[in-house]
């Protein structure tokens, strides 16, 4: 499923975190790893709240054909490196990173509130547990050469 993956933390809140700023991306997280939970993703909702994070894994394209709200997405390699960002996609759209392991949809707006970037890398961390700065350090660093 990928390095970043391997790295979620043994519970079943995780939260998003920049790990470039430290500051939390999403503090509610559902993950979709499963072809039919990839599948439906967030048709039929009536919005994603603010803090709310819809991951797929392994995805690298995105549609919001059928879909009531506007969303912000996020696509990222194995690493968490943030690759390509799409801010408020509205319905009957597509989007694509072809080298991407999988893609964060956030609510509409939240690319900007929590300033993220190309380049920015994102993890994944236990909520609520310890330290986020040391949760963040031990969960995933990338290989220096």
């Amino acid at each position: 499923m990928g390095r970043l993956l391997d790295s979620l933390p043994s519970t079943d809140r995780p939260i998003i975190v920049d790990a470039c700023t430290g500051r939390a991306v999403a503090s509610s997280v559902e993950l979709a790893t499963t072809r039919r939970a990839r599948r439906r993703g967030l048709l039929g909702r009536d919005g994603l709240d603010a803090g709310c994070a819809f991951v797929l894994a392994p995805c690298w394209t995105v549609h919001t054909i059928g879909m009531r709200f506007p969303i912000d997405v996020v696509f990222v390699d194995s690493d968490g490196l943030v690759l390509k960002v799409v801010q408020r996609m509205v319905g009957w759209r597509a989007a694509a990173e072809w080298s991407a392991a999988m893609a964060i949809e956030l609510w509409a707006g939240a690319v900007q509130a929590v300033d993220l970037h190309v380049g920015d890398r994102v993890c994944f961390a236990p909520a609520f547990r310890g330290s986020l700065q040391s949760s963040i350090s031990h969960l995933h660093a990338p290989d220096s050469p």
